[in-house]
């Protein structure tokens, strides 16, 4: 069985995408597959792994799989596909530097993005129908089609799932009060996505008096919402803070906060609405490692690891985070989220660059 035909057995396999265990070997045999798919088809990434002594016929267990920084997309442009088959480039860049992650995806990939990211947004949200949004941002980060930001990325990728959407700020990110309240006017006590970057959701968004007096209605709105935390921690604005703010605010009860990144873009994990745990998926995995990479397993802090079945056109598959996290044990009562893996973000690595996501705006 080829690897794309392994993938596309994972998708078949489970309608539960929180099946944990269930689904570990074929799992394993994902990782293994991708790593050595990409080692024949990128010469980048075969240099390395020579370096790493990694053994294409060996069949490795997933924490002993070789990994890459994810700061290496900054240095260098990886691809495991023809260019001329390369559909999108997503590009992240870092407010303390000029260089930018890369990276390269094709028709393939960016399918498979959205038929993973199709599946945990409709869990996360609870229901299968298309919802309008409201988009905490403005039309002009979505233009170029071809070449974008993440920011760009998740508008794209989430928008597509609603029947409309509605960009609440002008050009200069400003709120255009006209569109909100013709937006909840034909949306009057039906349930809507606001959608935006954290950051930019609490400053322009949360923290807008204006829209506190117009007393607009967003009692029946889903708070949707990543990305943007390290500038907000470092102000003393936390998760809880966030959300008791909306509370407050606009009566927003339903808050949703997901965790992901550009070089694994579609495979992201959202938020228990019981626990406030990030939540792993039969698509993804996580490991925790200490300062010498070795596997820390559960309850215990270091060095973020995500793992990805997705990234087919590039080897981002595995890849080593700048962000400190823990994996968490114990679990609420009501989580139904059977055997998958559960996590908290913790922070960043100290003197690693500010993500570029949406900080740069912020």
């Amino acid at each position: 069985m080829n690897l794309y035909a392994k993938i596309d057995k994972l998708f078949l396999s489970q309608r539960d995408p929180f099946t944990g265990n269930k689904e570990k070997k074929l799992k394993k045999e994902i990782f293994n597959s991708l790593t050595r798919f990409h080692n024949k088809n990128c010469q980048l990434y075969k240099n390395i792994l020579k370096h790493m002594k990694y053994r294409k016929n060996k069949n490795y267990d997933v924490s002993n799989l070789p990994f890459l920084p994810t700061n290496i997309f900054k240095s260098f442009d990886f691809l495991s596909v023809k260019k001329k088959d390369i559909i999108k480039v997503i590009k992240s860049s870092g407010t303390t530097s000029k260089k930018f992650s890369k990276i390269f995806l094709d028709k393939r990939n960016s399918q498979d993005q959205i038929k993973v990211l199709s599946i945990l947004y409709s869990n996360a949200i609870n229901t299968k129908r298309r919802l309008p949004m409201l988009i905490i941002d403005t039309e002009r980060t979505i233009k170029d089609r071809n070449s974008f930001s993440a920011r760009t990325a998740a508008i794209n990728g989430f928008s597509i799932f609603c029947n409309e959407i509605c960009f609440a700020l002008n050009d200069d990110m400003s709120i255009n009060y006209e569109r909100v309240q013709n937006f909840l006017n034909k949306y009057q006590k039906e349930k809507k996505i606001i959608f935006g970057f954290t950051g930019i959701i609490w400053k322009y968004f949360c923290n807008n008096s204006n829209l506190q007096k117009k007393k607009y209605n967003f009692s029946d709105a889903i708070i949707l919402h990543g990305g943007g935390w390290k500038k907000l921690i470092n102000q003393g604005i936390t998760n809880e803070i966030f959300k008791i703010k909306l509370k407050k605010n606009f009566k927003i009860s339903k808050v949703i906060n997901y965790y992901g990144m550009v070089e694994q873009t579609g495979s992201i994990f959202f938020e228990c609405p019981h626990c406030h745990n990030f939540v792993s998926s039969i698509f993804s995995d996580i490991i925790i490692r200490d300062k010498n990479l070795k596997d820390l397993g559960s309850n215990k802090v270091g060095v973020i690891q995500l793992l990805s079945v997705l990234p087919t056109s590039y080897p981002g598959h595995n890849i080593l985070t700048e962000d400190v996290g823990i994996i968490v044990k114990k679990k609420h009562p009501k989580c139904k989220h059977g055997g998958a893996k559960m996590f908290k973000v913790i922070g960043r690595l100290e003197k690693s660059e500010i993500r570029g996501c949406s900080d740069a705006i912020v």
